[in-house]
């Protein structure tokens, strides 16, 4: 695959993100529940729920993904825009991927 080919599916993966970016919270997904995990670490509280009444440690997430938000979850559109970058980088490997099992 050439790096042309790689450009392309990266400008097609920027393009569907961009279209499909929505700069609100939705509040009853994931992006609710990582950001507030991204506060919380970045609080220094590490992997916790911070609402109710008492702190529940969390056990099912992507550890790494609220720790690379952390530094940017005052923004709920800057968290969306990295996890748009990693959308894109996701779909450049796994172009490259294809190339490597096609042989």
């Amino acid at each position: 695959m050439t790096r042309d080919t790689l450009a392309w599916v990266g400008l097609a993966a920027l393009v569907v993100g961009l279209l499909a970016f929505d700069s609100t919270l939705f509040t009853s997904g994931d992006n609710a529940r990582y950001i507030a995990l991204a506060r919380s670490v970045w609080a220094g509280d590490g992997l916790v729920h911070t609402w109710g009444t008492k702190l529940s440690v969390e056990r099912s997430a992507a550890i790494l993904l609220p720790v690379v938000l952390a530094p940017v979850s005052s923004s709920i559109v800057l968290c969306k825009g990295v996890v748009l970058l990693f959308w894109i980088g996701g779909m450049v490997a796994f172009a490259k991927l294809l190339e490597e099992v096609e042989g």
